[in-house]
């Protein structure tokens, strides 16, 4: 009888820049930004390191209140839990 046994693939070197500590959602200027700092970093290593065939840019996408950029925490859209108080204004009424 088969079994399922442990493999490998896909091996890649991860480069998380440290440079900014950004772990928070930015807005779309410092987004940006950050991009055009990461496509450098990209750059110079594709230019310094041996046998790299590629080397991509990639960032968490999140959802966030539209009032105040709190981290989106529940399932509808409308409604963030009360995180500020223009949210609040969409809180649901009892039976909606």
């Amino acid at each position: 009888m088969a079994r399922k046994t442990e493999s490998y693939m896909d091996h890649r070197v991860v480069v998380e820049p440290s440079m900014w500590g950004v772990h928070y959602p930015v807005d779309d200027a410092t987004h940006k930004r950050l991009l055009r700092d990461c496509e450098g970093m990209a750059a110079n290593i594709k230019r310094h390191v041996d046998d790299v065939d590629r080397v991509e840019i990639k960032c968490d996408p999140v959802h966030v209140c539209e009032f105040c950029g709190q981290v989106w925490t529940e399932r509808g859209d409308k409604f963030n839990g009360g995180c500020c108080d223009k949210d609040m204004e969409n809180e649901p009424k009892d039976g909606e």
